[in-house]
């Protein structure tokens, strides 16, 4: 039961954090869900590869290092889904990416904290 509030919890903040950055919009709702399973999938099985594997680079940037991998993994996603899209050239793309990415964090944070799932073995 954890995990799917977990997952609830990451599908609210993604459609949040959507309503917030002005410059990435969803074309659907079932694009938005979509994103949200997308994120949470990498999130879950490929983001621990990547980040053991950029530890070195991490350290060298002070720990700043994640928040690009963020921004890299939210453009990929609107390369890949239809109906996800951030506006503007390469260089807001970036900007928009890096907000959405930002903004989504602390907004799940905030919502775990909330609900107080932001334990492995909360409620």
């Amino acid at each position: 039961m954890n995990i799917f509030v977990k997952a609830f919890i990451f599908i609210v903040a993604v459609f949040i954090t959507n309503f917030l950055v002005v410059g990435v919009a969803f074309k659907s709702y079932e694009a938005g869900f979509i994103v949200a399973a997308s994120m949470a999938l990498i999130n879950v099985f490929i983001k621990p590869i990547i980040r053991a594997l950029s530890f070195p680079v991490t350290l060298m940037t002070l720990g700043t290092f994640p928040f690009f991998i963020n921004t890299f993994l939210v453009m990929f996603l609107s390369f890949l889904i239809d109906g996800f899209v951030i506006f503007g050239d390469l260089l807001f793309q970036m900007i928009w990416a890096t907000a959405f990415a930002l903004i989504l964090t602390i907004v799940t944070v905030v919502l775990e904290q909330v609900t107080g799932y932001d334990l492995p073995g909360g409620n």
